[in-house]
């Protein structure tokens, strides 16, 4: 395979009001490891779609692109209302300095909101390759995903997944799709479970022009409803030195 699942290396969860939160690697990550860093906060509210309240920086000055960042309507309230749903977004980088287990890399938000998390995901890619974000998509907002995205190469390419939600997931909630591995569930908690948010994962390394990714989200809070949508991303080879990924902003070549 050219690129490889490493391992999940550290997430941090809190419910403290603020504007950052912070995770240090549970292992070093060295020089050419592509990282995944996922996030997931309160909504600030007024916004829904695309929004840009997240920004990831580390403490040795690695470049961090923003893949995509979704917050999706939300049943309470006026769908738009502050607090009421996740606001959701994947990193990437690949590494051109170190980061050990004494570093952090942080999560920065526009406002500060009270629920919060991050974590890590770290993957191998060879150093005499190009790859680039080849597409990624976000679901409809509802409760159960069956989610499928095509590209215009027949190739391999890192398939990943992360479904933010609001309220967070309950114990027994989530029903993975078969073929994806990593399914690491974060959240906080205290409180009642719509004051929660929660992170849901899953990868893998496919050969082909689609996939498809499906996870069922039961719905176990006090309304029967969880806020929640899906960041669905290719990262493939590219063999074009010259090739320039669609949509621009986002998109990157490494």
């Amino acid at each position: 395979m050219s690129i490889a699942f490493v391992a999940h290396r550290g997430s941090n969860t809190n419910k403290t009001s603020g504007t950052t939160i912070s995770v240090s690697p549970s292992a070093n990550l060295a020089v050419g490891a592509l990282i995944i860093v996922r996030c997931t906060s309160d909504n600030i509210g007024g916004s829904t779609g695309e929004t840009d309240w997240h920004a990831i920086s580390d403490s040795k000055g690695n470049t961090w692109t923003k893949i995509r960042e979704h917050t999706p309507t939300s049943f309470y309230g006026s769908g738009t209302d502050a607090g009421s749903v996740a606001t959701h977004s994947t990193y990437v980088s690949k590494l051109t300095v170190a980061i050990t287990t004494s570093d952090t890399i942080t999560l920065t938000i526009d406002s500060a909101v009270t629920a919060k998390t991050i974590a890590i995901e770290e993957f191998s890619v060879p150093e005499d390759k190009i790859f680039s974000v080849i597409k990624s998509v976000v679901s409809a907002d509802n409760q159960t995903y069956d989610l499928s995205m095509t590209v215009s190469v027949n190739q391999e390419y890192l398939w990943i997944a992360h479904t933010g939600e609001e309220p967070r997931y309950d114990s027994g909630s989530h029903t993975q799709d078969s073929d994806y591995s990593g399914a690491l569930t974060i959240g906080t908690t205290g409180g009642g479970l719509r004051s929660n948010v929660g992170s849901h994962w899953g990868h893998r390394v496919f050969t082909g022009d689609m996939d498809t990714y499906s996870v069922g989200i039961a719905g176990t809070t006090d309304s029967g409803q969880i806020n929640s949508g899906i960041i669905f991303t290719a990262i493939g080879e590219i063999n074009d030195p010259d090739f320039t990924a669609p949509g621009g902003g986002g998109w990157f070549i490494f």
